[in-house]
């Protein structure tokens, strides 16, 4: 087997000449055939998830053994959603390989858009985006990798997620679905869409998400007053809530007010929310509103969210 002649040798390579090792490698990667993609893949994932920098000899680090090996059942196999992934991560990281993001980026995109979705790959294509590693960051183009996977989430969660005709993307993967629908809702809330960020929220907090759960309180509370008063939890938004939920709400005409303020002021507070003449315009208001409440008996104490 290919496998244990690549093992022998790269337990030999720290004795052997460097000319003579890397001659020896190539020429049992030449022989390596299809059926042997998988052992190249292992044994290629065990040195890429060490330090990719340690060296293991004179002349030799553990990229420098990963890549061949990953690259080697790349070729063989330009299908397989884990050789693209982490080839492509090679070429990003600059792993056993001169950096090119744009190869780099072009394998793990192949992967993020197998069917189903393999997940390593949308989620380091997330944070890159997100973050700015070796890319501008990009928060919007960050969130698109996410909405790939939603149809998949029901089938995650009833353990049906699909497997790859080549492998299950699942299997041994720590990827948190939670983590990436919460963004996904993140992105629906930037752009002034709360209808579509709501359903996308909700999953992420039946998936544990405490930010979703946050975030999804938030959507349901009080734009103008947040923007006021710079937090959605202090104690003058903490009376407006109770006011809106059991006072506004026990109405129709309070039901009412309330879905068009939700229409309107996500987008007056986007717009102009930050600006101090907006704040200016509502404080004077919303403090003696505040005020006759709290003296009509409404507290300001810490307030959870009525449930509808």
């Amino acid at each position: 087997m290919i496998d244990e002649k690549l093992k022998k040798l790269l337990n030999e390579a720290g004795e052997k000449d460097c000319g003579v090792f890397i001659a020896e490698m190539k020429e049992l990667l030449n022989e390596a055939e299809e059926k042997d993609v998988d052992a190249l893949l292992e044994l290629g994932k065990s040195y890429f998830s060490k330090e990719k920098d340690e060296e293991i000899s004179d002349y030799l680090t553990n990229g420098q053994i990963a890549f061949p090996l990953l690259a080697r059942a790349l070729l063989l196999d330009n299908e397989n959603p884990t050789a693209q992934y982490l080839v492509g991560r090679c070429y990003f990281e600059g792993t056993g390989v001169d950096e090119n993001i744009d190869e780099g980026l072009k394998w793990m995109e192949e992967a993020a858009n197998q069917t189903p979705p393999y997940l390593f790959a949308v989620h380091s294509l997330y944070c890159y985006y997100d973050m700015g590693v070796n890319v501008p960051k990009n928060h919007h183009k960050a969130a698109n990798y996410l909405i790939g996977i939603k149809p998949y989430i029901e089938l995650y969660k009833k353990g049906e997620y699909p497997a790859n005709k080549r492998e299950n993307p699942l299997k041994n993967c720590d990827v948190d679905f939670s983590e990436m629908l919460y963004y996904l809702g993140e992105y629906w809330c930037e752009n002034n869409l709360p209808s579509q960020a709501r359903p996308i929220l909700k999953e992420a907090a039946n998936l544990g998400s405490e930010e979703a759960k946050k975030k999804l309180r938030s959507l349901s509370g009080c734009y103008v007053a947040t923007a006021v008063y710079g937090s959605y939890d202090c104690p003058e938004v903490w009376t407006l809530r109770r006011y809106r939920d059991y006072t506004l709400a026990e109405t129709w005409y309070g039901r009412l007010f309330i879905k068009l303020y939700y229409a309107i002021s996500p987008t007056l507070v986007k717009w102009f929310g930050k600006t101090s003449w907006f704040k200016n315009l509502w404080k004077p208001n919303l403090d003696r509103m505040i005020k006759k409440l709290n003296a009509n008996g409404v507290e300001n104490t810490p307030y959870k969210d009525k449930q509808y």
